[in-house]
């Protein structure tokens, strides 16, 4: 099952101010274009495939980019 689907029906079935995705590979891409603009926030890792398939195909939520989990914690701590 597509990382999209799943994430389509998890907010069909809830209801979420906002949602912070964090992911690397190929097979994140799909699911950050069912994100929304204004709301929702990406947090890709530089220099992997999911920020660079968003440089070339830019989606509605907000990009950031990481490069360890230190990094994703003071977004985190930024966002929230």
């Amino acid at each position: 099952m597509c990382k999209g689907q799943i994430l389509e029906e998890v907010l069909d079935a809830l209801n979420f101010d906002r949602i912070i995705y964090v992911g690397d590979g190929g097979g994140d891409y799909c699911p950050t274009t069912r994100l929304r603009q204004g709301s929702d926030t990406v947090l890709a890792r530089n220099n992997f495939a999911l920020a660079k398939e968003i440089a070339t195909t830019p989606i509605n939520a907000k990009l950031r980019e990481w490069e360890s989990g230190e990094d994703v914690l003071r977004i985190f701590n930024e966002i929230l």
